[in-house]
């Protein structure tokens, strides 16, 4: 997880700067933290909710595809001749223990 959010470059909570920001998510000790906006105005109050819930499903989306996509960068394909080498290595273990049992 912590090679997919250095890859999102998510705002720091720490920061001042950062406290403006209209994200979701921000990390704050290497951790996601959730930060929802406190309402602007009174009036549409369900459309605001709609927008955040909107907003924040995006976010979240856009945090588990990277996390896919970083889990899937490290992943080792399974090949179909994968298990040769085994096999090779064991015959080639076999073949030096009987050559050093002859001697």
């Amino acid at each position: 997880m912590k090679k997919a959010l250095k890859s999102l470059n998510l705002p720091d909570a720490g920061r001042i700067e950062n406290l403006s920001r209209q994200r979701a998510y921000v990390l704050s000790n290497n951790k996601l933290q959730l930060r929802l906006p406190a309402p602007q105005y009174s009036n549409y109050a369900l459309m605001h909710a709609i927008n955040d819930a909107t907003t924040l499903a995006l976010e979240e989306k856009r945090i588990l595809d990277e996390m896919n996509r970083v889990m899937k960068q490290n992943e080792i394909p399974d090949e179909p001749d994968s298990a040769s080498h085994l096999s090779i290595s064991l015959l080639s273990v076999i073949c030096c223990i009987t050559f050093l049992l002859a001697l």
